[in-house]
């Protein structure tokens, strides 16, 4: 039988079934047995039977995909700028299917994401069908986000996980990974014995009661002792903001003769350290591993500033989430509780052909 020309009647009388219920299984809808449901998918896979999910979708209402991000500033640049881009991406590729975006922009505030969040949980004429959001971490956000998820709509977390959430999934970096490779790298890049400072300071980190993994961190820590057990660490977790980490770690890397070297587990941090070394002109004392690649970070490495990169490829992030999200809701795919993205590891070398790629 020619796959093309397989029809819902014909996987009805194979199944021994009516057509109402082949539909309602192909379509992802409650109502059919499970042996059954099975039984229906088998036989559709094996005819070659393929639903056409955006003539489908057309023919419904629309489904209605709610996103939040960070608003632009100067820094989102860096980081979080790509992983918009990366989300744009597959919207422009499911352009033909019956889709709703409401986006909403957020300053980095507690009070700004949970409002946005608030309103849009109390307006009862606006039908959410799966909410994607780069969040803030803090209990609010937690228990507003488990308000969604109670009304059975499926929560796709961007880049920052909160294993408290009944989210869908959350698709982000592979930060152990991250924290090891970066570790592996000093160990081999620094030649004698001192201290490694870790600037690791997160932004989306609002409420100190929540419990956050630091993987990359730990990572980094684990990985470092393992091979070097004469480099002692030291994290410092002062925010970016109005040249704070700037001035803190000018201040040090001039006073603590100690200091051999540096790992900057986030962008923005990367840029205040490299600032501070390139003005203190450390760069051949002080072995410097920072994050993602962008104009400044390119430059720095290139001046021998920064000795390494780990790239976290934020792009592939906002373009998986989406696609997962719209799998799950549109196709019924089931989704695993976390995907996390392979970090690279980027040199003078192949940093101008991964910035060449995009």
């Amino acid at each position: 039988m020619d796959s093309k020309n397989i029809t819902l009647k014909d996987i009805a009388k194979e199944a021994g079934t009516s057509v109402t219920t082949v539909y309602r299984v192909l379509n992802n809808k409650e109502g059919v047995g499970d042996e059954l449901r099975q039984k229906i998918l088998k036989i559709s896979k094996e005819l070659g039977y393929t639903l056409n999910y955006a003539a489908s979708s057309l023919s419904k209402k629309a489904t209605n995909i709610v996103v939040f991000f960070p608003k632009k500033d100067e820094t989102s640049r860096f980081y979080t700028n790509l992983i918009y881009e990366g989300y744009v991406k597959f919207k422009e590729e499911i352009s033909g299917f019956n889709i709703t975006f409401t986006e909403y922009f957020y300053e980095y505030e507690h009070e700004n994401l949970s409002i946005l969040l608030e309103r849009l949980f109390n307006d009862k004429s606006f039908k959410v069908d799966g909410l994607l959001i780069y969040p803030m971490r803090s209990r609010q956000i937690i228990n507003l986000l488990n308000r969604f998820a109670g009304r059975g709509i499926p929560i796709v977390l961007i880049d920052k996980d909160l294993t408290e959430v009944a989210r869908l999934t959350c698709v982000k970096p592979n930060d152990e990974l991250a924290g090891r490779l970066s570790g592996e790298l000093m160990s081999k890049l620094v030649h004698k014995s001192g201290k490694i400072l870790i600037a690791d300071n997160d932004i989306t980190v609002l409420d100190t009661d929540i419990s956050v993994h630091d993987a990359n961190s730990n990572g980094f820590v684990q990985m470092l002792q393992s091979r070097r057990n004469d480099l002692t660490t030291e994290r410092i977790q002062i925010s970016y903001k109005d040249n704070q980490l700037y001035h803190f770690m000018k201040d040090r890397l001039e006073s603590d003769a100690n200091i051999v070297g540096v790992y900057s587990t986030t962008a923005r941090n990367t840029v205040s350290v490299a600032k501070a070394v390139f003005h203190l002109n450390l760069q051949k004392k002080i072995t410097f591993i920072g994050s993602e690649v962008f104009d400044e970070n390119i430059r720095m490495l290139e001046n021998g500033v920064i000795d390494a990169i780990i790239y976290k490829n934020p792009f592939l992030i906002g373009y998986e989430a989406l696609k997962i999200l719209f799998n799950h809701v549109l196709k019924g795919q089931e989704a695993k509780k976390q995907y996390n993205i392979t970090p690279r590891i980027i040199l003078e070398s192949n940093v101008t052909v991964l910035a060449d790629s995009y």
